[in-house]
């Protein structure tokens, strides 16, 4: 998942970067580096978005 397709998933979802953080148990600062591009998003955390939103895992 790129940074772009998360960014994407939040506003979908209208999830907060605050809120994501929340819900995976992570700081605020991980989740900005996200949505930034400077890390990679954990395949956890995509596989999570994707059960929010119902679509099958790969």
């Amino acid at each position: 998942m790129t940074a772009n397709q998360l960014r994407k998933s939040m506003k979908r979802q209208g999830l907060s970067t605050q809120e994501l953080a929340w819900l995976v148990h992570v700081r605020v600062e991980a989740v900005s580096r996200w949505r930034t591009g400077l890390h990679k998003v954990p395949g956890g955390v995509q596989a999570f978005l994707k059960l929010r939103e119902g679509l099958p895992l790969d």
